[in-house]
């Protein structure tokens, strides 16, 4: 149960973050989010925080948010990026232990009231 709380939260913060644009990223504000949405939550264990990554325009540099604290591995980054590229995700990185989760979003339309 504590695993599905997690990941509807990771997914709210997710959604929340894209939809106000509350972000930390390498990326440049030019970067537009890829016609696909989708993101890869990296969990570490014990504590070790929450981050994810948004698919971009170059599959090579996603848009990474993460929790206060957490540290990008760049093995869950690698992972990341070739889910982006090949649709196939490992369940677990193989070097931190980090459980990875690809999460489905939509984008509000700002048009809309």
């Amino acid at each position: 149960m504590s695993n599905r709380r997690f990941l509807f939260g990771a997914t709210a913060a997710l959604l929340l973050s894209v939809l106000i644009g509350c972000q930390n990223s390498s990326a440049t504000s030019a970067q537009a989010v890829a016609d696909s949405h989708d993101a890869v939550v990296v969990s570490y264990p014990n504590g070790g925080g929450t981050v994810v990554f948004v698919r971009t325009a170059n599959p090579d540099a996603p848009l990474c948010m993460c929790s206060p604290g957490a540290e990008v591995s760049a093995e869950c980054k690698a992972g990341a990026i070739k889910y982006f590229e090949t649709g196939v995700l490992n369940p677990q990185c193989p070097l931190t232990g980090a459980t990875w989760t690809i999460v489905n979003y939509s984008q509000a339309n700002p048009s809309v009231n």
